[in-house]
């Protein structure tokens, strides 16, 4: 992590680098700062390990959509990681909040367009893992760190989405806690997984008072 990025703080997004099937993009913030940087392709095949096995729907219980974790902490990620979390639904609409992620929609990709199929865009895949994790415990602040994700399928318009997740790992590394999950996303009608995230996140930034709950 270059810099965090801070809620309503303006940015930039270049590509750096693009061929047909991937591009390498960064975020800059005022002054040129490097916040972030991505990496998007279209493999030419899936490693054989992904391909035969995406990760299989465990029927986890789903919460209501309400639902609020404890806050996060040593003690309530070891709870979750040994009994497991909450699974949670999501809808993809075309007038999903998140329909579009440019100020002029008109510019989304036909295929994301409203008009065009209105497939769901990545903002929204992997913002369910950002919602998975954060109503399983309770953060307040929270820093995302890093997401790698594998797609394995399109989410058209209508798609009911359940959500599961499981703890890999959390730790206290210069005084800040991280957390590490993996979260799996699924067509409710019929368990086909759409897509694969793995997360990383500070939880608890370093000097920080114990979130609410404790």
């Amino acid at each position: 992590m270059g810099s965090p990025l801070y809620d309503e703080e303006k940015f930039e997004v270049g590509i750096t680098a693009q061929s047909e099937s991937s591009y390498v993009a960064e975020l800059r913030r005022p002054g040129g700062v490097i916040s972030a940087n991505a990496e998007v392709a279209l493999p030419e095949a899936l490693p054989q390990e992904i391909e035969d096995s995406p990760p299989a729907r465990r029927g986890d219980p789903v919460a209501g959509p309400d639902h609020v974790g404890p806050a996060a902490s040593f003690a309530s990620l070891t709870n979750l990681q040994r009994h497991g979390c909450q699974a949670f639904r999501y809808g993809w609409g075309g007038e999903h909040d998140m329909q579009t992620y440019l100020r002029d929609a008109s510019q989304m990709p036909e295929l994301l367009q409203r008009n065009g199929g209105a497939y769901a865009n990545m903002s929204f895949i992997l913002g369910c893992s950002n919602w998975i994790l954060a109503s399983n415990a309770y953060m307040n602040p929270w820093i995302h760190l890093e997401t790698r994700s594998q797609n394995f399928r399109p989410i058209p318009t209508g798609t009911a989405i359940v959500a599961e997740m499981k703890v890999a790992d959390f730790y206290e590394k210069k005084g800040h806690e991280f957390v590490d999950v993996e979260v799996a996303l699924f067509d409710e009608q019929n368990d086909a997984c759409l897509s694969a995230i793995k997360l990383r996140a500070i939880y608890k930034l370093r000097g920080a008072q114990e979130p609410r709950g404790e």
